[in-house]
């Protein structure tokens, strides 16, 4: 049994064993919510590093999927034909859809062509995605590469600054 098919072992009711990283995700989201129901713990098996990853990267991208989507002022800056976006990350391969009609994670999108692909490890494309950093910068210090002109380059590094999660700071006045 290989490492990919040891991604969690944990049975709620009759569900199988998950076999991506969206369903890990809504595996253990149930999971919690069956431990506040139940008011006991669930047996949990670690995951491997590669799956970890995996969920992380699904998590982030779909905090930024909801971003877009509560952010009434990135609605303007959306065209209105989707504009794809892929996240190539060591093994695995990201697809993201933008659009004034709708904004999401595309899970097989083979027949659509993305007008912008970057390209990077894990740590780097998260730190991106996590609003720590910006895109030209990682690139310019070729930490991530990137393909496409420059307007998508503007257009991704402005969706993905205006949707970082905003922590708030003392503001100190002299």
């Amino acid at each position: 049994m290989g490492n990919d098919e040891k991604i969690l072992r944990i049975y709620i009711l009759n569900i199988q064993k998950p076999t991506n990283s969206t369903q890990v995700a809504f595996l253990q989201q149930n999971c919690v919510e069956r431990e506040k129901k139940d008011k006991k713990p669930i047996r949990r098996i670690k995951l491997s590093k590669k799956i970890r990853g995996r969920v992380f990267m699904r998590n982030l991208l779909d905090k930024l999927i909801d971003q877009c989507h509560s952010k009434y002022h990135l609605q303007l800056l959306f065209p209105s034909d989707p504009f794809i976006l892929q996240l190539e990350c060591e093994s695995q391969r990201y697809t993201l859809s933008f659009s004034n009609k709708e904004c999401f994670v595309a899970e097989d999108i083979n027949n659509l062509e993305p007008q912008f692909v970057i390209t990077g490890n894990e740590e780097m494309i998260t730190t991106v995605l996590a609003g720590n950093e910006l895109l030209s910068r990682l690139v310019e210090s070729d930490q991530l590469s990137v393909k496409g002109g420059y307007r998508p380059l503007l257009f991704v590094e402005s969706v993905l600054w205006l949707t970082r999660p905003m922590i708030k700071e003392p503001v100190e006045i002299y």
